[in-house]
């Protein structure tokens, strides 16, 4: 029963390293750097690498493609009426002459020969339906394609709406990162200070567990930030198909405080 123990707990630990290995390998920025930099590319790039990364915009722009061809399809579709039509056959054929001679009864010759014969001729329908559907069926054709242009332009305008909103949120997030990054250095100061004036006994336990209380908070506000910006920087490369590129900043010493 211990081996058997021991062993489940290997197993689990195993586990929670390999856990713990891959969501490291998730995130982009050094968990060791306080703060970073996200060097974002121009709003207008990002929206036309987001147009030529979305599925849903290159399948608008084919079904524009096909409903075009479908019109040039239905334009020549009257042709099937008009064409060539080819006959070969072979067989035993007989060719009738007459021989007449002057002062003499004419008499008919009947020669059989075997051969091969050939006919050529052209054709042409008219089907009334075709007539009268001609001029409907192309504007058909043209409302389809315009129907498919308008649904192109549509999702264009989604891409555009959710690239502009991502955008602008990452730049929000970011700028609440850096607030936080501040906080998080003059609270981690705080700390220290109040480390040392416990140990001397400055100030008194409940004061010191109210300032442990407030870092506590702040630390945990900074790393909910700090998974917002990384959440919207990952979202943001995903719709565009871009990385872009992080620079870490080494946390600032505070050794002159």
């Amino acid at each position: 029963m211990r081996l058997s123990h021991i062993a489940f707990l290997l197993v689990g630990l195993n586990g929670c390293f390999s856990i713990g290995i891959r969501a490291q390998n998730v995130d982009p920025i050094d968990p060791k750097s306080t703060d970073f930099n996200i060097e974002i590319p121009p709003l207008s790039l990002l929206i036309d690498s987001a147009y030529a990364h979305n599925a849903f915009v290159e399948y608008r722009d084919l079904d524009v493609q096909v409903q075009q061809r479908n019109l040039k399809t239905d334009r020549t579709y009257w042709l099937r009426n008009i064409g060539l039509q080819t006959d070969v056959r072979y067989g035993s054929f007989d060719h009738f002459t007459t021989n007449s001679v002057e002062g003499e009864v004419p008499t008919n010759v009947t020669l059989t020969s075997n051969e091969i014969r050939y006919g050529v001729g052209a054709y042409i329908k008219l089907p009334l339906s075709d007539a009268v559907n001609h001029r409907n069926q192309d504007k058909i054709g043209k409302l389809e394609i315009a129907k498919a242009e308008r649904m192109a332009e549509i999702q264009r305008e989604q891409v555009r709406q959710l690239v502009i909103r991502q955008y602008n949120d990452l730049l929000l997030k970011m700028r609440l990162f850096k607030i936080r990054v501040r906080e998080l250095e003059t609270a981690r100061i705080n700390q220290q200070m109040a480390d040392k004036e416990f140990v001397n006994g400055v100030i008194q336990m409940t004061e010191f567990a109210r300032i442990s209380g407030i870092t506590t908070g702040i630390e945990s506000n900074y790393e909910i930030t700090r998974t917002d910006v990384i959440t919207d920087l990952m979202i943001l490369e995903d719709m565009t198909g871009m990385k872009f590129k992080i620079i870490q900043l080494a946390p600032e010493s505070n050794e002159n405080n």
